[in-house]
């Protein structure tokens, strides 16, 4: 066995099998995981290329199914994601010591895969993005979901070589702001067959990203908010439309006096908007009514007790 599939089992421990097996399945063959999580809903056009052996097709159907079958409810949903900041999600990939985090639920409220855990956090990757693989026009480039911490990197680096390279954190950064230029959002992944916790900064697109598409297609609660919501000032706003044609989530439009309106409920708070307005008449702001940010530097203050500068 090889020393990264080891750790990859330690990390689950010797009672949790059946989620080796799962997390070993999504770790190696991510692309026909990701295709036929997506064909289940119709959100795939095609079926990417991938490695998967014919024997393992009807344990990853299973596996993938019953996924499906916990996504639909907050309360067992196993595979879910955080929108995060830029500047937060730049934090996250700038961590050098090890962070243990457990039961994060004020920020990812869910009460299954919420654990905020780095090991090795100065170990960052970036992989193809198996969701933007599936359809036909993707958005390009393909290399933007980043991978952070052990033993993941190690599993992939061993696993998936011609799909997987080592950053370092200023190139990470890099792929964070270039996407957020491009009006991408950025999603912390959390999943249980990561052993509960928080594994990749994927930076998603409402066109490609199935778990954007289901939130966006059925109201599909496997994404949860940045804890902040866009605000328009009424009297600076120009009705140019850019925020609206820009955001992600579909959360703002133009109202009778041609103003930009968000939708409070539907914004995710991932500041495209702000970026696209020339005016600087739209910001965001703390939503008390949302889960907290996932801001690093002050999760890890608090926890030593401290506060943040």
């Amino acid at each position: 066995m090889r020393d990264s599939v080891k750790r990859y089992f330690q990390m689950f421990g010797n009672r949790n099998l059946e989620g080796f097996i799962h997390g070993y399945l999504y770790g190696r063959y991510p692309n026909a995981y990701v295709y036929r999580l997506g064909k289940l809903v119709n959100l795939v056009e095609k079926e990417p290329p991938h490695d998967l052996p014919p024997e393992l097709e009807d344990l990853l159907d299973v596996v993938v199914g019953k996924v499906a079958r916990e996504t639909i409810d907050p309360a067992t949903s196993t595979y879910h994601a955080k929108v995060v900041r830029t500047e937060h999600a730049v934090d996250l990939v700038s961590v050098k010591e090890n962070v243990h985090l457990p039961r994060q639920e004020k920020v990812i409220p869910y009460p299954i895969a919420n654990d905020i855990i780095l090991e090795d956090p100065d170990h960052i990757g970036v992989m193809e993005c198996p969701c933007r693989q599936t359809q036909n026009d993707p958005c390009l480039p393909l290399d933007v979901c980043l991978v952070v911490g052990e033993p993941f990197l190690g599993f992939l680096e061993e696993h998936r070589p011609n799909n997987f390279r080592r950053l370092l954190p200023e190139e990470a950064m890099r792929i964070i702001e270039e996407e957020h230029k491009r009006g991408h959002v950025h999603c912390a992944y959390f999943k249980d067959a990561a052993g509960g916790r928080f594994f990749a900064i994927c930076n998603c697109c409402s066109c490609c990203c199935v778990g954007m598409k289901a939130y966006l297609a059925f109201g599909s609660p496997n994404i949860c908010s940045s804890g902040y919501v866009a605000r328009v000032d009424a009297e600076e706003c120009s009705g140019c439309g850019n925020c609206v044609k820009a955001c992600p989530f579909r959360a703002i439009e133009l109202d009778g006096d041609l103003v930009a309106r968000v939708d409070a409920a539907r914004c995710f708070g991932c500041g495209v908007c702000v970026s696209r307005c020339e005016l600087e008449a739209v910001t965001l702001e703390l939503d008390p009514q949302k889960p907290a940010p996932l801001d690093i530097k002050a999760l890890i203050a608090e926890a030593e007790g401290g506060t943040t500068a």
